[in-house]
């Protein structure tokens, strides 16, 4: 796990975690919009940074990797916690720490993903398809799948954009980790009781699959869970409009 930090001199933090197949550098041009104001870290995420040889050992670990360094460099206090798709898997665990207190959670396109008989076979199957994925990247004419565009929902050319951001280091191992964690993540949250003190929003494109039973499980663990829903875009998409989310960003309430 890394962490990358901007703008250290500021009070104010916020940190972001990657989606799945994602670096550290999906969030390269947000932090220029806020390392003025605020100290920004980025982590990079075990398994999928490219400067160091590490694999993915699922949310509750990397929760506690992010909780030791929170406590260590940051005072146990975090203004603002920005988990995008898979980076949502850590930050549920981490917005439950004792050892921290996170002022604000924003969970960003946190689709449900529980597909009953089919979670075996998808646990088998989608690890390799995703390397297969990765090694085209490596490739002159990286492609996804049609499959692929279809559950992302995102324009052709912000598709671009995120290829470019993909780490090329991901291993079968580490990404079978989070699927196996990303199938089960819900009906953990299922045992979880609420919330009532959590300060958290919930974001999320038009297009996105699978929200409104996400939506539903997290109303009930979060009762004053706000939701966000931008209009007209895919899976993850907020993050290639940086002054919207930026935006939007600052315009959090944080206890």
């Amino acid at each position: 796990m890394q962490f990358y930090e901007f703008g250290k001199n500021n009070t104010k933090t916020v940190m972001f975690l990657h989606g799945n197949l994602m670096t550290w550098r999906q969030f390269s041009d947000i932090y220029p919009l806020l390392d003025n104001e605020y100290h920004v870290i980025i982590v990079g995420l075990d398994g999928f940074d490219e400067n160091e040889n590490t694999t993915y050992p699922g949310f509750e670990e990397e929760a506690n990797r992010l909780s030791t360094y929170i406590k260590e460099h940051l005072n146990g206090h975090l203004d603002i916690l920005f988990g995008e798709s898979l980076g949502g898997g850590p930050s549920v665990y981490l917005l439950k720490d004792d050892r921290v207190r996170i002022g604000h959670m924003v969970l960003s396109g946190p689709e449900y993903m529980n597909y009953g008989i089919f979670n075996k076979p998808l646990i088998k199957i989608m690890p390799k398809r995703c390397v297969k994925i990765i090694n085209s990247i490596k490739g002159e004419n990286p492609k996804l799948p049609l499959y692929l565009k279809k559950l992302l929902a995102r324009k052709d050319n912000n598709i671009e954009t995120m290829l470019k951001k993909v780490s090329l280091c991901a291993t079968e191992a580490s990404i079978k980790a989070t699927w196996e964690w990303g199938l089960k993540m819900y009906p953990i949250l299922k045992n979880w009781p609420p919330q009532t003190k959590a300060s958290v929003s919930v974001w999320y494109g038009e297009k996105e699959y699978n929200m409104k039973k996400a939506l539903k499980e997290l109303h009930r663990l979060y009762p004053n869970m706000q939701e966000n829903c931008f209009a007209g875009l895919g899976h993850g998409e907020i993050i290639d409009n940086p002054h919207r989310l930026v935006d939007e960003l600052k315009k959090l309430t944080v206890k």
